[in-house]
């Protein structure tokens, strides 16, 4: 640099006396690396032999500086506070995609951010646990002959018998049982048993269908009932790609982060244009995504409605046996968040959906500010009204206090309501006119 000019002698004498100010232990730092990590798997499948490594390509991709940013932020701080509960060398990644276009705009692979290793956005296999019953319902919810979210479901002790003859009894997390409750609320509580029996009377078959159909590859999804309670091994990355379409009014874009490759001399090599396909009904998305917002009202992370009670936040926590997994997606109306948390060696990491990932997701979206969740209502959804029974079960009634929105393809409920409405109407009609001839004749 002297001999360039770029220094004068004083400043040249100033700097060789300041010490090198060498690392007491190496360390390799780049700038967003699982996220790079991802781009470059996808120049691989979508430009493949154009691309080489060192070529002068200019890549165009959907990355959001403030959510990768603030996501960082939020790891760095809430990986040692959580790590209090936990123990050290926890381990976390995110991914936070779009939630109409699927474009992936932060994703981070470890507990060190900036560290360019293992990318557990993408390659960490890891269970689900009860992320996966968002699933199982929409399933349901996809028969409105069948099911609504005020459809009573059976909380008793449960074992099922498994095809090697050993018996499978799950219980609820609390290990407590309520006899009944209805579906919206066994969702956004979380409740194990009347999940498996409602994935029991769908069968195996039907529920993984659904997750083939959100986006998850049928090599992945085991063929045993357990499959209810999230006994799968999935990245972060494949299930914000499930959530997407569920928070899409069923509407699947596939997740990238690619936008654009052009090489050296201005040639467009790949370029995407976000497109979504429905693959689940409308209704049934709409209905799910009801619940996994009462899911933030009152049930597993009803922390986050008393921070944002007015923007309607979605999402679902997830833990796996002996607390090995914490999982928990958000969804608002600009994003989908996936967070995991865990432990490399798979060993218990003491936590929770709530105690782990549902910590860094807020400390996140307090930061990033949530956009309010305005979900668009698909046609042939009513509002029907219920009495809540004494046990907290719904009951249909036309002249009930209580409204739930109701998938009804036939008109149905808009039909038998009008006509009690008018059969209730001639009754008064009825004691009117009975009731002046009474007073005629006393007179």
């Amino acid at each position: 640099m002297l001999d360039n000019k770029l220094l004068t002698d004083k400043e040249y004498q100033a700097s060789i006396k300041l010490p090198l100010d060498i690392q007491s232990k190496g360390q390799l730092a780049k700038r967003q690396p699982a996220y790079f990590d991802q781009i470059k798997r996808e120049l691989e499948q979508k430009v493949g032999d154009a691309f080489e490594e060192g070529k002068g390509l200019r890549l165009f991709t959907s990355l959001d500086p403030q959510s990768q940013k603030l996501a960082e932020e939020s790891v760095k701080k809430m990986i040692p506070l959580v790590e209090k509960r936990s123990g050290k060398d926890l381990q976390t990644a995110m991914v936070i995609a779009d939630r109409t276009t699927g474009e992936i705009r932060a994703m981070i692979g470890g507990s060190n951010p900036n560290f360019p290793g293992y990318n557990r956005a993408i390659n960490a296999q890891r269970q689900i646990g009860s992320v996966v019953k968002p699933s199982v319902y929409l399933s349901a919810l996809e028969d409105p002959e069948q099911y609504t979210l005020a459809t009573s479901l059976k909380d008793q002790p449960l074992s099922i018998k498994m095809q090697d003859g050993a018996v499978w009894s799950p219980r609820n997390y609390d290990r407590k049982y309520r006899g009944e409750v209805p579906l919206f609320v066994a969702l956004a509580k979380s409740y194990n048993v009347p999940t498996v029996n409602l994935g029991m009377a769908l069968g195996v078959e039907k529920v993984s269908t659904t997750l083939t159909k959100l986006g998850i590859p049928l090599e992945e999804i085991p063929q045993v009932p357990s499959l209810f309670l999230g006994s799968m091994a999935l990245s972060p990355f494949e299930v914000t790609q499930m959530y997407q379409a569920i928070g899409n009014n069923g509407y699947l874009a596939p997740l990238t982060a690619l936008n654009a490759v052009v090489d050296e001399d201005g040639k467009v090599l790949y370029q995407n244009w976000p497109k979504a396909s429905s693959v689940v009904p409308s209704q049934a998305a709409w209905l799910t995504m009801y619940a996994l917002q009462d899911t933030v009202k009152f049930g597993t992370a009803h922390s986050l409605n008393k921070l944002f009670p007015n923007s309607h936040l979605a999402g679902k926590t997830g833990t796996t046996n002996d607390g090995k997994d914490s999982w928990y997606v958000g969804i608002d109306g600009r994003e989908v968040v996936t967070v995991w948390m865990g432990r490399d060696d798979n060993k218990t990491a003491h936590l929770t959906g709530a105690t782990g990932a549902l910590r860094l997701y807020t400390d996140y979206i307090q930061h990033r500010k949530p956009e309010p969740l305005v979900l668009t209502q698909p046609s042939e959804l009513e509002g029907e009204k219920y009495t809540v029974a004494a046990n907290g079960t719904y009951v249909e009634d036309c002249s009930g206090t209580t409204r739930m929105p109701i998938w009804d393809p036939n008109g149905d409920l808009k039909q038998n309501c009008q006509v009690q409405a008018v059969k209730q109407q001639a009754k008064e009609v009825q004691k009117k006119v009975e009731g002046f001839f009474d007073k005629l004749f006393d007179w």
